[in-house]
């Protein structure tokens, strides 16, 4: 009942698609510009770069085509929407702390932490993340 379709981004939000984990400088430059021109503090481009890469960063290493990120700054918010073709097994990924001695799995949990929400969709073409932050 949680997973609920997003509505599509605005039309005149920005996209870039990434094919490789070596695009990740790419991901993170393309965040930071967005955040900078949405007015962000250093510290929001700071959050805002930080928890896009870490859900591309995931859509590289658990997926076959990488990912779309797509940016837009609605007013007092920036949204950053990642889509890849993947799917969660585990709806509450990011949202219990794992075991402190697990080695993986605290990413997800960073990233509700950094952001203002999260919102995740699985559909039969994959999964899209939204991260919003608060501009104000």
């Amino acid at each position: 009942m949680f997973d609920q379709p997003l509505t599509s981004p605005p039309a005149g939000a920005h996209r870039r698609t990434f094919r490789t984990v070596g695009e990740l400088a790419g991901v993170r430059s393309f965040a930071e510009s967005e955040a900078r021109a949405a007015g962000l503090s250093d510290q929001g481009v700071a959050r805002v770069v930080l928890a896009v890469n870490e859900v591309a960063t995931n859509a590289f290493e658990h997926t076959a085509a990488g990912c779309t990120v797509t940016i837009w700054a609605p007013a007092g918010t920036l949204v950053c929407q990642i889509d890849d073709d993947g799917h969660f097994a585990d709806p509450w990924a990011g949202r219990v702390r794992p075991d402190t001695s697990a080695e993986r799995g605290h990413g997800l949990l960073l990233v509700n932490e950094l952001t203002d929400l999260v919102r995740r969709h699985s559909h039969t073409g994959g999964t899209t993340t939204r991260l919003h932050f608060d501009r104000s």
